[in-house]
């Protein structure tokens, strides 16, 4: 189930390429985790063109996982009713949207916009597809982000290690989201060697529906 973020458009993907202080240049980095992250997102957020029920959710969704949805008179973002339609198009075109806006707002972080790789982004935005960009703050994940900026810990493996944990909906854990979580982790592949950390510098709960919604 997907939450909403607003459309923050980047250009083509770009090869990968380390920056000459041995981090990630973050602006390639981010296009190719979004390359990787909107097949993966697509094929397990099977598409639904009319509103159904998630019991797991307790919301009605629409699309590949949208609990929430633009407005056609008003424009403005609401919440997906019982009536509601998508065709694939468009609710493709919001997938992109959702994970554009987390790409933006993880791009302005240091941390983790240069010292972690496009595999490992590409598995976060998909939890953060589930559980909203705020995954990425201190206030919803302070271990991870304490982790994180520590200097000499081991980023990718450091991330590879949380992705299992987003597996809840209510404190509830929900097999569909373990074999998600599972499938990502297999899609990146062994889990990643420690490397050192890239120096500083450079450019800068699963809830089960959409609670940060664009204006």
């Amino acid at each position: 189930r997907a939450n909403s973020g607003a459309n923050t458009v980047m250009s083509a993907v770009s090869p990968v390429r380390r920056d000459d202080k041995g981090g990630w240049s973050p602006y390639d980095n981010a296009e190719a985790a979004i390359a990787k992250a909107l097949p993966f997102i697509k094929e397990h957020e099977k598409f639904v063109g009319k509103a159904y029920w998630d019991k797991e959710g307790g919301r009605w969704t629409v699309g590949h996982g949208h609990t929430r949805i633009r407005d056609a008179k008003t424009g403005k973002m609401r919440n997906v009713t019982g009536t509601d339609t998508m065709d694939e198009k468009t609710s493709s075109a919001l997938v992109e949207s959702i994970v554009r806006h987390t790409a933006a707002q993880i791009y302005r972080n240091q941390v983790w916009s240069r010292n972690v790789g496009p595999d490992a982004l590409a598995a976060m935005y998909d939890v953060a597809y589930n559980a909203g960009s705020s995954i990425f703050d201190e206030e919803h994940s302070p271990n991870l982000n304490s982790e994180m900026e520590s200097a000499d810990m081991d980023f990718d493996s450091i991330v590879w290690d949380a992705i299992p944990s987003y597996r809840t909906v209510g404190g509830k854990v929900i097999k569909g989201l373990v074999n998600r979580r599972n499938d990502a982790l297999e899609l990146w592949g062994p889990k990643p060697e420690q490397v050192a950390p890239a120096t500083a510098g450079g450019n800068g709960d699963t809830n089960g529906g959409s609670d940060a919604g664009a204006s």
